[in-house]
């Protein structure tokens, strides 16, 4: 079942390729539930682990090189048998690693609808592997995209058929940047610093899913960071700023998902107000008034976890 799919991978007709990339994922596909399944679960398994063994290497000379049309497909591929195979213990250990690192390479290339697929692939690797570790190369790369696509986006004389998809792309970054954040360690203070800064830009100025997706990731930057006796990364996050951002999008009248993400946001600040305001100062009247605000809030589901927080915090 292999060997034609995998012969066809260096083939010079790029629908050959993404052919063959599509049946090795459909395979990978069938392997991976029939390897859960009580019956025949062992041969499956190891079929999976054959696959792993011989299909991955392939794919990874097959997504080297330029941009040609369909190389997204092959991608996404490598990105489906990568993790089905770490999930099921199969294939050399440092592959995801490896996958990470060769889409990280790939996101600046090609065009805006090509980088977008790469960073979903990149996201699906991240999500379906979170002990790996990736944040300092994936931050360097995603903050960039955030920044500089604000700026491009917002250029009058950028082509307006780009806009959408630039949009598109900031807020696949924002979500990569999310799920990037590693669970086995703690960031730096320039690491907080530099997410925390562009975050905050984007909270207040991105449009409804930008918003959303960056309160997402700064609430959980607010969780993994403020801890007792880390009062240097307390300060480097620059809690005043995400109060402020956080503030713009509470009062934004439009779009619900906006205020419920800010509303998550602002939850994650309150439960460590304490420590927060020992560390960088009196911060409650700023945040108790957003929280009033989202009290007041026109949609019963906002306002009535706004005033459950309200009446937490008042304890």
């Amino acid at each position: 079942l292999l060997a034609l799919p995998l012969a066809f991978l260096a083939d010079d007709s790029w629908p050959r390729r993404v052919q063959s990339a599509a049946a090795i994922a459909d395979l990978a596909r069938v392997l991976e539930r029939a390897a859960r399944a009580q019956a025949g679960g062992d041969k499956a398994a190891a079929a999976l682990a054959v696959l792993a063994d011989r299909a991955l290497p392939e794919l990874v000379r097959a997504a080297q090189g330029r941009v040609w049309p369909g190389k997204a497909q092959v991608l996404e591929c490598l990105v489906l048998v990568c993790t089905t195979a770490a999930n099921a213990k199969h294939g050399a250990a440092d592959m995801p690693r490896v996958v990470s690192e060769l889409l990280l390479r790939e996101i600046p290339r090609g065009d805006l609808a090509y980088r977008r697929s790469v960073v979903t692939h990149f996201c699906a690797l991240v999500e379906a592997v979170p002990a790996l570790d990736v944040y300092a190369e994936a931050s360097a790369v995603m903050l960039d995209i955030i920044a500089h696509g604000m700026s491009s986006a917002s250029d009058v004389d950028e082509e307006p058929l780009h806009r959408p998809l630039q949009l598109l792309l900031i807020a696949a970054a924002v979500r990569a940047l999310l799920l990037a954040l590693p669970q086995s360690r703690v960031l730096s203070e320039e690491e907080a610093a530099a997410a925390a800064r562009v975050l905050c830009g984007v909270a207040r100025d991105g449009v409804w899913n930008i918003r959303v997706a960056s309160l997402e990731c700064l609430q959980a930057l607010v969780s993994s960071c403020v801890e007792p006796g880390r009062d240097g990364l307390v300060r480097a996050l620059g809690v005043p700023g995400i109060l402020d951002a956080i503030g713009v999008c509470a009062a934004e009248g439009k779009y619900v998902a906006v205020r419920t993400a800010a509303l998550g946001a602002l939850e994650a600040v309150l439960g460590s107000l304490p420590l927060i305001e020992r560390v960088v100062g009196p911060l409650g009247t700023v945040a108790r008034g957003i929280l009033d605000l989202l009290a007041n809030d026109p949609v019963p589901s906002i306002a009535d976890r706004a005033k459950d927080a309200k009446a937490k915090s008042d304890r």
